[in-house]
């Protein structure tokens, strides 16, 4: 089985950070296999609505390949309301 990594994850400060921002922000990750090489992208959009309220955008693009044969492929989208509770 193929084991995929997110390069960078999504710790608490960054979470805060981005329920916290006022104008929309995007985080673009690359998502690598040590073995494999470039897999492809992980993309979260935050959308702050006022009253603590946030919208979240997620989309994911995998394309694995092993000496140029396609094993693996997988194009995901959701998207999520976050409220912030005291």
């Amino acid at each position: 089985m193929l084991a995929v990594a997110i390069i960078v994850s999504l710790s608490s400060p960054v979470t805060a950070a981005c329920s916290a921002a006022a104008a929309p922000l995007q985080l673009i990750y690359r998502v690598s296999h040590p073995m494999v090489g470039e897999l492809g992208s992980y993309a979260c959009t935050v959308k702050p609505l006022g009253n603590g309220h946030s919208e979240i955008q997620s989309r994911e693009h995998i394309d694995a390949k092993m000496f140029g044969i396609p094993v693996y492929r997988m194009d995901a989208s959701a998207t999520e309301s976050w409220q912030e509770i005291a």
